[in-house]
């Protein structure tokens, strides 16, 4: 039997306990059959038979390409009495989440997103009077019942238990359209199983916020060095991490996935193609891309001091000293070092992900290529230079006011003669 883990491959839906194929013919003319066996059951959705579903798909394609496609040709009908899975027009909203959350194929991190976009759904108001979102037959559910869930916001919880004596909270542009999207892509499979006909969320971004960008706010470099030292006084190895982090504006999940094996002494550099994301390992960063980073002296001096922690163990490069476990988000180290830091030092609260807006605007300042910049840090040449376009002008303007101020006034004349000719 082949136990290996298939692949996710665009045009295949893995539910529950069927495959579909989803794709458009040469007439484009959208299907999306269901793979059944000889005696018209659903297949069930194991290894082997995501892997023949790839390879069927694949040359369903191979056939659509050259005009000669036949549905009979690849699939077996379904007979009406038998249908796998036939959702019934009484099932509700909290019946379709399950049903759209099971059959989803995609990483630990990203279903942890959605089943908190999932729980919201389930314990949301749809009116005023109280109807939960949850418990509404998907037939019945219109978009003012979401548009009225969305607006409530989000209860307020104390040990996972709703708090009743507080109201509830209203969600930002970002946790809005996160909600939004998990809901519209479970309410899409029941258009696509044929239990609604539109979906009733709404088209395009009529329930969408537009989200607007924190703009980066970095720390001074006195306030970097005080920090650094303050928390090093504490714990000599979060001072490390610290410094480290200043020193390099890595994002929380790189900086967390760093490996020994990543790091090379020699060339000075290090590679960053991974990330760890609230304790799951993924062999990609958020931009899918690797990257080779330079070490400056700061940074090479807290790695010097690490090796003797954590180079034995061969694999991550900072480490929780209170568990011994990897890093694996920013909210223990905020918690247990960087906000008191900030607090004991008087220093305006930012997150320390700012330690890496930090890093671009140093970087900046010394008069480092912004396309350079941007490829250490791992952004687009378009997304740095958005991002930091304040940074950057102030750098230019002080440079062309610097050559406007090294011109001896003896030197002003021939200069605008020379302009005028």
């Amino acid at each position: 039997m082949d136990h290996r883990k298939p692949t996710s491959t665009p045009g295949i839906e893995v539910r529950a306990s069927s495959i579909r194929l989803r794709f458009t013919d040469q007439h484009g003319k959208r299907q999306t059959p269901r793979l059944v066996d000889t005696a018209g059951c659903a297949v069930k959705p194991t290894a082997g038979n995501i892997r023949a579903a790839e390879k069927l798909l694949a040359a369903v394609k191979a056939s659509i390409a050259i005009g000669t496609y036949k549905e009979s040709d690849f699939f077996r009908m379904t007979p009406p009495s038998i249908k796998d899975d036939p959702p019934t027009s009484a099932s509700t909203l909290e019946e379709q989440l399950d049903t759209w959350l099971t059959g989803l194929n995609v990483a630990k991190s990203t279903r942890a997103g959605y089943e908190v976009a999932v729980r919201f759904c389930k314990q949301a108001p749809a009116d005023g009077a109280g109807t939960l979102l949850a418990s509404v037959p998907i037939t019945k559910l219109v978009f003012s019942q979401i548009r009225h869930a969305l607006a409530a916001g989000a209860s307020r919880h104390r040990r996972g238990k709703v708090d009743a004596d507080k109201p509830a909270k209203p969600l930002s542009a970002k946790t809005r359209n996160n909600y939004l999207a998990a809901l519209r892509a479970a309410l899409d499979l029941a258009v696509d199983d044929e239990v609604i006909e539109k979906n009733p969320s709404g088209e395009g971004k009529k329930l969408r916020n537009k989200v607007q960008h924190a703009r980066p706010d970095p720390f001074a470099l006195e306030e970097l060095e005080a920090i650094i030292e303050l928390i090093r006084a504490k714990s000599p190895e979060a001072g490390d991490y610290a410094e480290f982090w200043g020193y390099t504006g890595l994002r929380t999940s790189e900086i967390n996935g760093l490996l020994w094996e990543d790091v090379d002494l020699r060339a000075n550099s290090f590679r960053v193609h991974r990330a760890n994301v609230r304790g799951n390992e993924k062999d990609t960063t958020k931009t899918n891309t690797e990257r080779d980073v330079p070490i400056d002296p700061r940074a090479r001096a807290a790695l010097e001091r690490q090796r003797a922690r954590t180079q034995l163990a061969g694999a991550h490069v900072w480490l929780n000293s209170l568990d011994g476990k990897p890093w694996d988000d920013e909210r223990d180290f905020s918690r247990s070092h960087f906000k008191p830091a900030l607090k004991a030092l008087r220093i305006r609260y930012r997150r320390a992900y700012n330690l890496r807006h930090t890093r671009a605007t140093v970087l900046l300042k010394l008069g480092i290529n912004p396309a350079l910049a941007a490829k250490w840090m791992g952004h687009s040449v378009q997304t740095f230079f958005s991002r930091y376009a304040r940074w950057i002008e102030e750098t230019r303007d002080a440079s062309e006011v610097a050559k406007l101020q090294a011109l001896a006034p003896a030197e002003i004349g021939p200069k605008l003669a020379q302009t005028g000719s």
